[in-house]
């Protein structure tokens, strides 16, 4: 693979690196799926709400939202919510993705930690990647564990998704045009170059 500067320059790649493009590159697959589609010990109102970004749903320890992703199933690799704390203390917690092959039996399929500070006016938001890509996936369940809270924790804009791999350039040569030019390089970025002439 070669890549040209802004200048014409040719580089070539001799290695690279791969990272998550982000939830931007993939639709959230538990938005806008039918009513019947949502569920969960909150309810399929508060559900379809958290999925679609219609309003807050209130969360005390252990509720969930599910949503049902239909026949044709997705692969999944990340879970992102928008977590809001009204408590006077700061409150930490879990928040767990699980996942179902057939819509009906659920795993865990990967956890993070939560942390959100008190009295918190903006949402917070919270990522869950998963240690590798699930396929066929049927339906999705979140799960927060938010134990000795006196307040509900407010969930919005849910989402599940499956994340590309880019490539990052971290080695290449560079074939400079004249000698005194100068290229600049960083821990990440390792550069040999070879001066024509």
């Amino acid at each position: 693979m070669r890549t040209r500067d802004a200048n014409g320059r040719w580089s070539q790649v001799l290695n690279r690196a791969f990272v998550r493009s982000g939830c931007a590159a993939s639709d959230n697959f538990a938005e806008n799926r039918p009513a019947a589609s949502y569920g969960g010990n909150l309810g399929a109102a508060a559900a379809e709400a958290v999925f679609n970004g219609r309003g807050e749903a209130n969360f005390f320890n252990t509720n969930t939202v599910e949503a049902d992703l239909g026949a044709a199933t997705r692969t999944v690799s990340e879970a992102q919510v928008s977590l809001r704390n009204p408590n006077g203390a700061a409150v930490s917690g879990t928040l767990t993705l699980e996942i179902s092959l057939n819509g009906t039996t659920f795993t865990a399929a990967g956890s993070v930690p939560v942390a959100l500070a008190a009295s918190q006016a903006a949402p917070q938001r919270v990522a869950l990647p998963l240690p590798a890509a699930v396929a066929g996936v049927r339906a999705v369940r979140l799960l927060l564990t938010l134990p000795g809270i006196s307040q509900a924790i407010r969930m919005t804009d849910a989402g599940v998704c499956f994340l590309e791999l880019l490539p990052i350039v971290n080695q290449c040569i560079i074939f400079k045009a004249r000698p005194a030019e100068l290229v600049e390089a960083s821990s990440s970025f390792r550069c040999t170059v070879y001066a024509r002439g």
